[in-house]
């Protein structure tokens, strides 16, 4: 009977560790990538060229694809704006600035991870032999909400922070 009860508390031990570890992640749906979309679309809207920004590296073949074309007509303004977004080093740093506050966007959505501790007597004793510890910082799941806000903010001031270097580019 009390093996019993405590295979049950074990049970339910395992069912809260598992909803807090999942609970803080579920309300993450992706928004990190709309934030780079946004500054690429507000200096699309200002200045009428679509920048080329991809966390995928196999796409920086096309821009300079791009900027080779762009370069083998006649030089106009609008061609000129195009090959300096295109082409601009410390633009393309500035939006993959956005990519490492995605990144740490999404790390702030997640506790600390659990603290696992095991114990295994030997002898003759009457009490358990063998014995698990599971352990999470509480602080780290209250402070969720808290940690999501500042990395969002982060998120969003290094968009806008990208989105100026185009446009003062441009």
């Amino acid at each position: 009977s009390s093996a019993a009860s405590m295979s049950e508390g074990v049970v339910r031990g395992w069912i809260v560790i598992g909803a807090m570890l999942v609970a803080p992640s579920a309300g993450f749906a992706g928004g990190g990538d709309q934030t780079s979309s946004s500054a690429a679309t507000l200096v699309r809207e200002r200045t009428g060229v679509e920048l080329p920004w991809s966390q995928d590296r196999s796409q920086e073949g096309a821009t300079v694809d791009t900027v080779r074309a762009l370069l083998q007509g006649d030089l106009t303004e609008g061609r000129a704006v195009q090959v300096a977004l295109f082409n601009n080093r410390d633009l393309r740093a500035s939006f993959q600035g956005i990519g490492i506050s995605q990144a740490d966007f999404r790390q702030a959505l997640l506790p600390r991870n659990p603290v696992i501790e095991g114990e295994i007597r030997s002898g003759g004793g009457e009490g358990r032999p063998a014995e698990l510890n599971v352990m999470q910082d509480l602080s780290s799941i209250l402070l969720t909400p808290l940690r999501r806000r500042v990395a969002g903010a982060a998120l969003r001031q290094a968009s806008f922070e990208a989105a100026d270097a185009a446009l003062r580019l441009a």
